[in-house]
């Protein structure tokens, strides 16, 4: 069992002959279950009660459900159930909230002589469903007098760390971070088929988005550029999830472009669980467009790590992909003198800055989305409408000849101070092609004038460094990200002062891409995932467990001078390891560990 696998926040009060242990978690195995255990021990000569007095803050009512108690149907439970009070939408229904929980004494006592453990179990079961919040509990009470509920929990845990995870030695707080970001992204990502639909991550995970807080629960860009990537990685079936979010809100997307004088799907900057607009800013709410773009790269990177033919042709994938272009293809102006593409009137992933016309990030999102089509009927062996793709290529990107860099929008002059990573971006995740001189000056350029911004600006920096093999200059801006982080469980808030969003899920999407995408060096290509490991500083092993790939599955493990590649789950077709400073091609056998000096490698698909 992986010593990371138990997943449990533990408070730990420590007498001379006793001590008091409270317990909290999310039950993996049960995913209703919020769990609390008070543990009390004492030595068993011990001739005198030993009593823990508990309190419980119940916090502020809600302002978002009006709870009522009601006779509960559990023994030795209560209950209580509500609905929410304001819908999203007019025609939308009040969706109900069931409640089974646990009464909380004013203390638990552990008597001379009755041993020298005692457990308190408290339970609280969340539903939109009475008889599923029922079951959950009920569930929960028969594992736990079976003596196998928190072992029902670890072993859950286990199995995903065992299928996906990342470890470092040599530092240890950079190995405890890597484990903290993971944890709380999966676990805001359902672990069980549940009655309800999966609506999205937040950037305040799953546990946060109180009204004027934490951005309300909403869905963002967050989801797809910045939570998705390692998860995509590590778990592509959770991936998969996050893509059938999109999916299940095509609908929405389709009536919002509509309403607005386009064709197509256009998804709004900030949505919920209709899929309709729902952000409090007019500003977002008009300009912010590139997250259909967003979405679009989303379901091109699965589709490259995972070849998933049945989403598209069963899962409603294809024609998710296709409304994207096709609603893009109406946003697009025609310059004719100038014969390119153009979109204007858009705000940039930069805030600071709206309406701009011509945001370089917003028009490059789009040309992928625009090309999409081709790549995903391509896997189908279909021919895509030549539309997209003419557009595509006469897209206009902002370029200065001059200075050799990304002009953030028509106009932009240096200088100009930017809110966050926006045409660093153009690097990675977008993977525009450029030299190696542009790289560097868009990067120079853009973080002498990001004076603050969020902590995944400084992981997407730290990305185009080691890119361009600066190493120093990457481990500086890497570690920038762990000031977001909050003792004393890697809680991460969106600013470094502790103000923003908590937990910021977002910023630690951002810190895992920097340690997959960064210092492994990994990117997807439609023939084959290049990888290019460079050591952090401190670190003296970096392992990769269960990297998915076409299907299969693939370790990873980096030293100073070795790396090794093994195959641990067959893929739909052979692989093979290329190296690139001593050129070779080996094939990857299933649990046979292929070990070379460490260097810039592919994994590539291989016919025989």
């Amino acid at each position: 069992m992986h010593p990371v696998s138990q997943r449990v926040f533990t408070e730990r009060y420590q007498g001379a002959r006793f001590s008091v242990t409270l317990d909290i978690y999310a039950h993996r195995g049960l995913s209703r279950l919020i769990v609390s255990e008070v543990t009390l021990q004492a030595d068993t000569d011990l001739h005198q009660n030993l009593t823990a007095y508990l309190s419980v803050n119940r916090g502020p009512d809600s302002d978002d459900i009006d709870f009522k108690d009601s006779p509960s149907d559990v023994p030795d439970l209560n209950y209580m159930y509500g609905t929410i009070k304001e819908t999203e939408t007019a025609t939308s229904e009040r969706v109900p909230v069931h409640i089974y929980y646990s009464s909380v004494p004013d203390s638990v006592t552990l008597q001379a002589g009755q041993g020298a453990t005692r457990i308190q179990l408290f339970l609280m079961s969340v539903s939109p469903f009475k008889n599923e919040s029922r079951f959950y509990v009920e569930e929960g009470l028969q594992l736990f007098f079976g003596k196998v509920f928190e072992y029902n929990h670890t072993m859950a845990w286990s199995q995903i760390w065992s299928k996906g995870r990342l470890d470092m030695e040599g530092d240890k707080t950079i190995a405890t971070m890597n484990y903290a970001c993971l944890y709380y992204i999966l676990s805001s990502l359902p672990s069980e088929e549940t009655s309800c639909q999966f609506v999205g991550l937040s950037p305040g995970d799953l546990a946060h988005g109180a009204k004027e807080q934490d951005y309300q629960g909403h869905v963002f860009w967050d989801q797809e550029t910045w939570m998705y990537p390692p998860i995509l990685a590590l778990h592509a079936d959770m991936a998969k999830t996050i893509v059938g979010t999109r999916i299940r809100t095509l609908g929405s997307a389709i009536q919002i472009a509509e309403n607005r004088g386009y064709r197509g799907a256009q998804y709004p900057w900030e949505s919920a669980f209709t899929g309709f607009p729902s952000s409090p800013s007019p500003e977002t709410l008009t300009y912010e467009q590139h997250i259909t773009g967003d979405i679009a790269l989303a379901f091109r990177q699965y589709l490259m790590i995972t070849r998933d033919t049945d989403i598209l042709t069963n899962g409603g994938l294809l024609e998710a992909v296709m409304n994207i272009s096709e609603f893009w293809a109406s946003r697009v102006i025609h310059n004719g003198p100038k014969n390119r593409y153009e979109i204007l009137d858009v705000m940039p992933p930069d805030e600071y800055h709206w309406p701009v016309n011509n945001s370089v990030y917003t028009n490059c999102i789009a040309q992928i989305a625009l090309l999409l089509p081709k790549y995903a009927m391509g896997l189908l062996h279909q021919k895509a409408p030549v539309k997209y793709e003419e557009i595509a290529n006469k897209m206009y990107i902002p370029f200065d000849n001059q200075l050799q860099y990304h002009p953030e929008y028509d106009g932009y002059t240096p200088n100009v101070t930017v809110k966050q990573a926006d045409v660093v971006l153009l690097g990675y995740p977008l993977m525009v092609n450029m030299t190696p001189t542009v790289r560097k000056n868009d990067l120079v350029m853009y973080e002498k004038v990001t004076p603050g911004g969020p902590a995944m600006t400084w992981g997407m920096f730290a990305i185009g460094w080691l890119e361009l093999g600066d190493s120093k200059k990457a481990d500086d801006l890497f570690r920038r990200q762990l000031l977001n982080a909050q003792a004393p469980f890697n809680v991460w808030t969106e600013s470094s002062s502790g103000d923003g969003a908590v937990n910021f899920i977002t910023g630690m999407g951002g810190y895992l891409q920097s340690i997959i995408y960064g210092y492994g060096g990994f990117r997807l290509y439609s023939e084959k995932l290049d990888l290019n490991p460079i050591m952090p500083d401190g670190i003296t092993r970096f392992n990769i467990t269960g990297f998915d790939y076409l299907q299969g599955s693939l370790d990873f493990s980096f030293q100073n001078d070795i790396m090794t590649v093994t195959l641990t789950s067959a893929a739909k077709v052979r692989l093979a390891l290329e190296t690139y400073f001593e050129p070779l091609v080996v094939q990857l056998k299933l649990s046979q560990p292929v070990t070379v000096r460490r260097q810039k490698a592919s994994i590539v698909t291989v016919n025989n």
